[in-house]
């Protein structure tokens, strides 16, 4: 891979999505034993790297810096590139600024890629979404201008900015996800209206506002998720405040589910099983819910993680076998669920809330 620039000049030409998406690769199991998380809640953050099988420490550096000073406290995230030893961390102001920046984690000695970075306007919330065999990375960005960035993961140029899509009106980007096959980008605003698009050219495929207690959300920012289901399919996940979770299907522009998950109140995250497309793992307050598609009521309720303090993020290692979780209580843990028990616990580096995690 040829060194990438410092700083991403809009003006880069790159080749289209349309022309990278004959060029699927395939990505190599992770079979590694490192966990990252990190924090948010001010300037100083941090991000930690651990082996949670020895327990010893293998770096820590600082989080992502904004050049504006923010008028709330800036948040975290943290999101591995599968198939590769890049970490993509990314840092949001709620009210002026974001930007990002790509590390290499190969040696314990961090080095920074690449860094890219908007001084300006109303951005979204934590949200990173990739899809590695496309080499596709899209960024929540600035509201009312920029639906999302997108990037190529080869050489680190800009695709193109998305155009703000009007049916958000002032209504921030709260998640996305981008399908599988690399074709569509789901995107979902605070009042929980989902725009469903072609990627290469923005045009509307489907929107669909989800659906909870007969009402529509009332738009948490930080409370909304979307998550593509099996390669090949058109289902969405779709997850929001209510503790509702849509199945929707996007090709035949009907919704095949809504259940309620008892999550505390609120759904806060959502991530599908690497190992079985019919698994997901949903966060609450001081819960960790999986959900079993084929078999709704026999869903699993793990309150032995946490104690009535929401979990910002859950994440499932490669094997599908392990769960890791990053809480307001300032821990990032990880639980088995073989053994339903938490083999790893972890503080923060700053001991602030730990927002988010992803194994390495």
């Amino acid at each position: 891979m040829e060194p990438a620039p410092k700083k991403l000049q809009e003006e880069n030409k790159t080749q289209s999505t349309k022309d990278r998406q004959s060029q699927a690769v395939e990505i190599p199991t992770r079979n590694s034993t490192l966990l990252c998380w990190c924090s948010g809640d001010g300037e100083d953050s941090k991000a930690s790297i651990q082996n949670y099988q020895t327990r010893e420490p293998y770096a820590v550096f600082p989080g992502v810096q904004l050049n504006l000073p923010t008028a709330y406290s800036t948040v975290v995230h943290v999101k591995e590139i599968p198939g590769s030893s890049f970490l993509i961390v990314a840092k949001y102001s709620l009210n002026e600024s974001a930007s990002f920046k790509i590390v290499d984690y190969s040696t314990q000695k961090i080095t920074d890629v690449f860094s890219f970075e908007e001084v300006a306007g109303w951005v979204g919330n934590t949200e990173v979404c990739v899809n590695t065999p496309r080499n596709l990375m899209a960024l929540i960005s600035l509201g009312e201008k920029t639906a999302y960035h997108l990037f190529d993961t080869n050489s680190w140029s800009l695709l193109r900015k998305s155009p703000w899509v009007p049916q958000f009106g002032k209504g921030n980007v709260v998640t996305m996800d981008i399908s599988p096959d690399g074709k569509k980008i789901a995107m979902v605003n605070q009042k929980a209206l989902c725009v469903i698009s072609d990627i290469n050219t923005d045009n509307l495929d489907v929107q669909y506002t989800i659906r909870s207690r007969g009402v529509t959300s009332k738009g948490f920012p930080d409370k909304v998720r979307c998550r593509w289901g099996e390669p090949g399919g058109s289902d969405l996940f779709l997850a929001h405040d209510s503790s509702y979770l849509n199945i929707f299907d996007v090709e035949k522009k009907n919704l095949l589910l809504k259940s309620s998950l008892s999550l505390g109140n609120h759904v806060i995250w959502i991530d599908k099983s690497p190992s079985d497309n019919n698994l997901l793992a949903l966060s609450g307050c001081g819960v960790v819910h999986i959900f079993e598609r084929r078999e709704p009521k026999a869903t699993k309720k793990f309150e032995s993680i946490y104690s009535k303090r929401p979990i910002y993020c859950v994440r499932w290692s490669p094997d599908g076998k392990l769960l890791a979780t990053a809480s307001e209580d300032t821990y990032a843990k990880i639980f088995d669920l073989r053994t339903q028990k938490v083999i790893f616990s972890e503080q923060t580096a700053d001991e602030k809330w730990a927002l988010s995690a992803c194994f390495l």
